[in-house]
């Protein structure tokens, strides 16, 4: 079938999906993708907290499948600028694969699955700037966690940051899987 056909462009952006539960580290190997491979880090979280207030603050289905929605948007209007752009995702939205889907029609997806216990996800919760992330009670997070876990992904890297991660060496595993994603 031609690309025409399939309504791709020549070359598609390469969005990389960080997968893993609230307080997993997500965001700061995020910022360290973007930092060691040119891979624009998109602040899903502030897509997340703007739809919370305009949807009065309710978190459920219909709030996770907006913040999908402001997503893709956002990422078809950077890729325009950026071959290969981060987001991040805890994967717990019963929505998650509606979006995963609309993810790998419109761009070259690698999955990274990033892991951490519960404990230290709810403490890396508790320590870090409340004001740049959406709040959620320790029962959500639990349940975030689990729906987290159970989610089937063909992953290209599993990353354990239990005891924070060789930030270094993911940005080191990542890069050949996008050289072989920009030939696709």
């Amino acid at each position: 079938m031609s690309r025409a056909l399939l309504n791709a462009p020549a070359a598609k952006t390469t969005v990389i999906v960080l997968v893993g539960p609230k307080g997993a580290g997500k965001s700061t190997i995020g910022r360290r993708l973007e930092a060691g491979l040119g891979a624009l880090f998109v602040d899903v979280e502030a897509i997340s907290k703007r739809v919370l207030t305009e949807m009065g603050g309710v978190i459920d289905e219909a709030y996770a499948r907006r913040v999908f929605a402001g997503t893709v948007a956002e990422l078809e209007r950077l890729s325009e600028a950026h071959p290969v752009l981060t987001i991040e995702t805890t994967g717990a939205s019963e929505a998650t694969g509606d979006f995963l889907a609309e993810l790998r029609s419109r761009f070259h997806v690698v999955f990274v699955r990033v892991r951490a216990s519960q404990p230290t996800c709810l403490a890396r919760i508790r320590s870090r700037d409340q004001t740049a992330h959406v709040a959620v009670s320790p029962a959500m997070v639990a349940e975030m966690h689990r729906r987290s876990d159970a989610l089937q992904l063909d992953v290209a890297l599993e990353i354990e940051n239990e005891d924070g991660a060789d930030l270094d060496g993911i940005v080191s595993a990542l890069r050949p899987l996008l050289a072989v994603g920009a030939e696709a």
